[in-house]
């Protein structure tokens, strides 16, 4: 009941803060307003989560936010990268994603690899945080690994719905909150996108088995280079509308989808043989 309380609080909080800080950064930012009050709402999202683990008793330790000594952390990166190979060769392959012929490899594009980079990096660790610290390490306690996780990725696999594409017209407070509101209103679009919701989920819980068994360092390490490479691929390619293979994906971002979701389970299965066979020669 308290983690519950504290969420709840915890949500409430970055809401009202995020529109405010929007509100008043408006007049002085030349940036589109939706964008403004986006990033508003992640930066107090990422600031809020220190007073939410400390008031839920929860030390860096029990996050997960152990040493990073000896962890290896280049290499996971490597590995998440070439996990997403795989299924982006077979959508090259079957013409559904195609290279991108109008790309020029100019100074331009080297920035945006930079920024695709970094944008992952605090992406990642404010997600993996909150999904794979703060509330599963608070659920745990009651509910198991399993319950917990299964908690955890549901609502990492929802707030990927929580979006609006009209833009921020107006300039005051109420219209931001208004904003916010219709975001979570859009959580209806997951009825017509289940492969994409499930695909999310099973990530989801493929993360909670990473930090079950590593640390949160390493979850972040894998969302990081999962986030840069997916958005690597897609600044190099292009989708073909008419091909017949593009109901593999779902309509979130194009590659979540029911062959990612097939492909993730693999991943999750290969694991548990490792560790079956790793225990049993011990």
């Amino acid at each position: 009941m308290k983690a519950l309380i504290a969420g709840l609080v915890y949500t409430v909080a970055v809401i009202l803060g995020g529109v405010t800080l929007s509100w008043l950064l408006l007049p002085y930012i030349d940036f589109p307003n939706d964008k403004i009050l986006s990033r508003s709402i992640l930066l107090v999202a990422g600031l809020g989560l220190i007073p939410l683990w400390r008031y839920l008793g929860l030390s860096t330790a029990k996050i997960g936010f152990g040493p990073i000594r000896g962890q290896r952390l280049g290499s996971w990166y490597i590995l998440a990268l070439f996990l997403q190979i795989p299924p982006m060769l077979f959508f090259l392959w079957v013409g559904f994603r195609l290279i991108d012929p109008d790309l020029e490899m100019q100074w331009s594009f080297v920035s945006h690899v930079g920024l695709f980079a970094v944008a992952g990096a605090l992406a990642a660790l404010l997600e993996e945080t909150l999904f794979r610290g703060v509330l599963l390490s608070s659920l745990q306690a009651n509910l198991g690994f399993v319950w917990s996780a299964g908690v955890s990725s549901l609502a990492y696999a929802a707030v990927h719905f929580l979006s609006m594409d009209a833009a921020l017209p107006e300039e005051n407070w109420m219209a931001g909150l208004y904003y916010v509101g219709a975001a979570f209103a859009n959580l209806h679009t997951i009825s017509a996108d289940w492969s994409s919701f499930i695909c999310l989920f099973i990530l989801g819980m493929l993360f909670c088995l990473v930090r079950r068994y590593f640390s949160l360092w390493v979850c972040i390490i894998l969302h990081a280079a999962w986030i840069f490479g997916l958005r690597l691929y897609k600044e190099f390619t292009v989708r073909d509308m008419g091909n017949a293979f593009q109901s593999w994906t779902g309509q979130y971002d194009h590659f979540t989808g029911n062959l990612l979701s097939v492909w993730l389970l693999g991943i999750i299965g290969g694991y548990w043989l490792f560790r079956f066979y790793q225990q049993r020669l011990q």
